[in-house]
């Protein structure tokens, strides 16, 4: 008998016998280490080579990093305002100062309000801004104090603080109508407003590699699968992402249910919307009463008194309108025609409409006593009524306790300022003629900055006297 293999063991390299692992005798398994051999000059080779590849491949990386950076990616989401090259431009060396582009992000519109330090305290964050603009004539925007800085700036001994003021570029709820045909019609809070309509798929088919979805006759989406996701064109028009998962092109956006049964169409309208640099008016309401009583501050004389017509049902000789929800008084001359309404964009947020809790009927005061305006002459009997004031505005004051509904109060020629002229000549009553005025009937309350504590001066004598009723 003879074995049936022979196999001979070889170390072909030289080097140093440090560990053997099998005596004489023993069973070997094929592969198994017979000998370690240790080399200094090949250990020292390897060390050398991994230092080797570790530098090759950060050299890589950074290849790769500067190449990236050859895709320049925008840093916010928003419109482009300007562009400052084309395509077949060259970028010069210094690159860091190469500006390529400007970026609005549209999402919300931010100003800041210097705001003196004697009405610093009355601010503060979340507080309501009612803001107007020249150049959107008959239109109110509504923002929200977002940051008050006490980091202030003194001129000629007066110090103003900083707060800044935003404008979310969201929809308005309380605004949307939906017409006849299902459209669903927004008004957004920086003015800009859309028409929203969604449509089902009619039809999908594969068209050289994408897949196609068609939801109207002129209108089919292609969708063309790119690595982990895809792109969206419409009449071979890239559409570009505005979020997650809605894209847009020009000023419409568009939106997709996850299998593309459905497309949501939002075509967007910004001819009312306010625009970066534009001149505008703010006002921040620090406090807000509402169902109040309230007059011209005009009315109000030293001490905080109003006078307040006697008897007036005592005397019916009057030549204005014959109305049994007027208070009558003597010697009276009512306008001929008294508004059913306040005019329109009269207060902020005032929408035309009856309190629920005004009656309409003939029985019961109207909406128009509001609006009751006449003169009185000099020898009209009144009393002087000493009234405690609330919060307060440019125009009219709270009165808490003096007065009931019914009162007519009486206003001086002398007592009016110019800003109870513009008023009058707002309510469109001929002659300068103020009266009582609901702030309560309006859905919005009334808004102010402080109270009012030191009344109006009331003047001298008059040859005739404003006259109106007082509100509800």
């Amino acid at each position: 008998f003879s074995y049936s293999n022979e196999g001979s063991v070889y170390a072909g390299i030289s080097g140093d016998v440090t560990d053997i692992y099998f005596t004489e005798g023993s069973y070997i398994s094929k592969g198994s280490i017979l000998v370690k051999l240790t080399s200094t000059t090949l250990e020292n080779q390897i060390e050398s080579l991994e230092i080797n590849v570790d530098n090759a491949q950060t050299s890589l990386d950074d290849a790769l990093d500067a190449y990236d950076n050859y895709n320049i990616t925008s840093p916010i989401s928003g419109k482009v305002i300007s562009k400052e090259y084309k395509e077949g431009d060259t970028i010069g060396g210094n690159s860091g100062n190469s500006q390529l582009a400007v970026i609005y992000d549209m999402s919300a519109l931010k100003f800041t309000m210097s705001i003196d330090e004697l009405d610093f305290d009355s601010i503060e964050e979340g507080q309501q801004v009612v803001i107007t603009c020249d150049s959107r004539e008959g239109y109110t925007y509504y923002g929200t104090v977002t940051n008050v800085s006490i980091q202030g700036t003194t001129t000629n001994g007066t110090t103003v603080y900083p707060v800044e003021v935003t404008i979310e570029n969201v929809e308005d709820e309380s605004k949307r109508t939906v017409s006849e045909d299902g459209t669903v019609n927004k008004v957004y809070k920086t003015g800009m407003t859309s028409t929203v309509n969604e449509y089902s798929l009619t039809s999908s088919s594969i068209l050289q590699g994408a897949s196609v979805y068609s939801y109207t006759d002129s209108t089919s989406v292609k969708r063309v699968n790119q690595g982990d996701g895809f792109a969206l064109y419409i009449d071979d028009k890239k559409l570009n992402n505005y979020t997650d998962d809605s894209y847009i092109l020009g000023s419409t956006v568009y939106s997709f249910s996850n299998d593309f049964s459905t497309m949501t169409v939002e075509v967007r309208n910004e001819k009312k919307m306010l625009r970066p640099g534009m001149n505008i008016d703010a006002e921040i309401i620090v406090e807000k009463r509402e169902n109040v009583l309230a007059i011209p501050v005009t009315a109000v004389g030293r001490g905080n008194t109003v006078k307040v017509l006697k008897n007036p049902d005592s005397n019916s000789a009057n030549s204005g309108k014959d109305n049994e929800n007027t208070p009558q008084a003597p010697n009276v001359s009512y306008p001929s025609e008294i508004p059913e309404t306040l005019p329109e964009n009269f207060q902020q947020g005032f929408d035309g409409k009856l309190p629920e809790n005004i009656d309409t009927d003939n029985t019961s005061p109207r909406f128009s006593i509001v609006n009751a305006y006449g003169t009185a002459d000099a020898n009209s009997e009144y009393e002087t009524v000493v009234v405690t004031l609330g919060i307060s505005d440019e125009e009219y004051v709270e009165i808490v306790d003096g007065l009931e509904i019914g009162d007519i109060i009486i206003i001086d020629n002398t007592t009016r300022d110019s800003s109870a002229s513009q008023m009058s000549q707002m309510m469109g009553m001929p002659g300068g003629m103020m009266g009582g005025m609901s702030m309560g009937n309006m859905p919005s309350g009334m808004a102010g900055s402080m109270p009012m504590g030191g009344g109006m001066p009331s003047g001298g004598g008059s040859s005739n006297r404003n006259m109106g009723s007082m509100p509800r």
